[in-house]
């Protein structure tokens, strides 16, 4: 299967109702932490790599997601 891709990943969720501001506060500040050179470091030395996509980018990225696994 030479077309095969697996990889983990992790994302901060909320429910689809939660105003717009909170998510952007939410998203806004997680970047900040993830961007922190201290933070990039640790998080490579576990062999982590840092996307940072923004909310609609998460949101497209799981809709690929689900429909590329329920093929």
């Amino acid at each position: 299967m030479a077309d095969f891709d697996v990889s983990t990943w992790s994302t901060i969720l909320a429910p689809a109702a939660t105003p717009r501001d909170i998510v952007m506060r939410a998203a806004t500040e997680a970047s900040k932490i993830l961007r922190d050179p201290a933070m990039t470091s640790r998080l490579a030395d576990i062999g982590l790599l840092v996307d940072g996509r923004s909310p609609g980018g998460t949101a497209t990225f799981l809709r690929t997601e689900v429909e590329g696994w329920a093929g």
